[in-house]
């Protein structure tokens, strides 16, 4: 997933709660950042003579800091970091292209640190005047566009979309504003099972399994725990976001919001879809025990190193497969990869997608214009598919029509997420409208979970907990 903060390896960061969200993002003035904006600050070398006792005479070398005149243009570019590298580089190379066709550099820099770290440093840098010209909001998106922090760019949105044959429905919803549209969505990265085919089949079970009684029964009878294997590599920590817990919500009739908008994560059926999870851990223990503890990239070095043969996860395990990554010979033709299996018929199969990093233009940016062309370049068709080629099935596009290309309808498991994940996902604040607070899981989902597997907290009263800080959370928003 987008770095929040880490996957393969990469140490993650601890997630901020509500109270850390919302005092960093009071702070202005973050060092790094306040510096970030000023006028430019060069070191010059000049050489100082000095007379020692008269005869003789010394050179001495000295720094002068002076203040550069400006004499070019320069947009800075603001980034998370991807997961997968090759997009970064990427990413960093069209912008560059670009800032060269539109007669300015362009500074790019991916900052590092949890989404909610992320958008804290935005927040202060907002408020001290030095937040980059071109940004991705991330979970902080209809904060800014409320604040009136980013530029309306519905002229670009329009192009792009015609350009691309039309935006999807989830990038629509979610940075669109009363039909003006704000930033520019990279790509999804829904979170589907990574599962090994070969093993479900040796153990008798085929796929796509029927439904979740049956995954559950190919785990147990693949847990051999003097073996250190279990048939389910679940993150049972806080390190791990809502594409684990949500699509159970749904599954079980349930979901963190409703169509109005209101904050139902504390109802029977999201209660039920908790205690289904925690169960797997507590119950069956077909979960690693370790599991507790995983920062961002457990589940993807279990299924990875083998330990696992399921995992649910966006698409930068599959690419870690396609690189062979792994010391698993030949685990990309060995995976199967799907949405969550159906608990019943009424619910049927679920899968949750980040509705994506999408970029937009900070409304107090002094170079609209060329802001506006180097987005214009980034998203173009060409260039905007071998981004998502790239990124090797880490992200799947937010244009409808690049899904025409043979990469996305021949590469057999991009055409399995294409066919049978990308029908029926979600965004994390389905059904309701997105707002600053349906992003805010990290102070609440993975916390649930480990207070129930880990501290024997009830899951309604762990779920009791989470209505209260999301509650907290919009009453501060809507209070201003």
């Amino acid at each position: 997933m987008f770095d929040k903060s880490s996957e393969n390896g990469v140490q993650r960061r601890r997630p901020m709660n509500r109270r850390d969200f919302l005092r960093a993002t009071a702070i202005a003035g973050a060092g790094a950042f306040a510096a970030g904006c000023a006028p430019e600050v060069v070191t010059k070398i000049v050489k100082e003579t000095q007379i020692v006792k008269e005869t003789q005479i010394v050179e001495q070398i000295v720094k002068e800091t002076v203040v550069a005149p400006a004499t070019e243009k320069i947009l800075r570019f603001w980034t998370t970091r991807f997961f997968n590298p090759q997009i970064t580089l990427a990413f960093f190379e069209q912008s560059q292209v670009a800032g060269r066709n539109a007669g300015v550099t362009v500074d790019v820099e991916a900052i590092g640190g949890s989404f909610t770290e992320y958008v804290a440093k935005l927040t202060a840098a907002k408020e001290a005047g030095t937040l980059a010209d071109i940004f991705a909001p991330q979970v902080g998106t209809r904060q800014f566009i409320n604040n009136g922090w980013m530029l309306p760019i519905n002229d670009v949105w329009d192009k792009v979309g015609a350009d691309n044959g039309g935006w999807h429905p989830i990038a629509e919803r979610n940075f669109k504003v009363d039909g003006v549209g704000y930033a520019l969505d990279i790509g999804f990265a829904p979170a589907y099972l990574h599962i090994r085919q070969d093993l479900v089949e040796e153990a008798g079970f085929s796929l796509p399994f029927k439904d979740l009684d049956e995954m559950v029964a190919f785990a147990k009878a693949f847990t051999k725990p003097k073996d250190n294997l279990y048939g389910l590599g679940l993150s049972m920590g806080t390190a791990d976001d809502l594409h684990h817990l949500q699509p159970l919500f749904w599954a079980h009739g349930g979901a963190a919001f409703d169509k109005a908008g209101n904050i139902t994560i504390n109802s029977p059926e999201n209660v039920a879809a908790l205690k289904w999870y925690a169960d797997r851990y507590t119950v069956d223990k077909v979960i690693p025990p370790g599991a507790t503890t995983w920062d961002a990239g457990g589940n993807n070095q279990a299924y990875l190193t083998g330990q696992s043969p399921i995992i649910v996860n966006p698409g930068s395990v599959l690419a870690a497969a396609r690189r062979k990554d792994s010391p698993v010979d030949g685990l990309l033709q060995k995976t199967f990869v799907s949405p969550w299996p159906q608990l019943n018929d009424k619910t049927g199969p679920q899968c949750q997608t980040e509705a994506g990093q999408a970029f937009g233009i900070n409304s107090e940016c002094k170079l609209p214009d060329e802001a506006k062309q180097i987005l214009l370049h980034i998203w173009s068709p060409e260039i905007y598919l071998t981004m998502m080629k790239q990124g090797q099935g880490y992200l799947f596009p937010a244009l409808q029509g690049t899904y025409k290309d043979d990469y996305f309808t021949k590469d057999q498991w991009n055409k399995q997420v294409v066919d049978t994940v990308l029908p029926i996902m979600h965004d994390e604040s389905w059904a309701g409208p997105p707002g600053p607070w349906t992003s805010m899981w990290s102070t609440w989902s993975g916390q649930a979970v480990t207070r129930v597997v880990q501290d024997g907290v009830a899951p309604e009263k762990a779920l009791a907990d989470a209505q209260k800080i999301v509650e907290d959370a919009r009453k501060t928003f809507e209070s201003g």
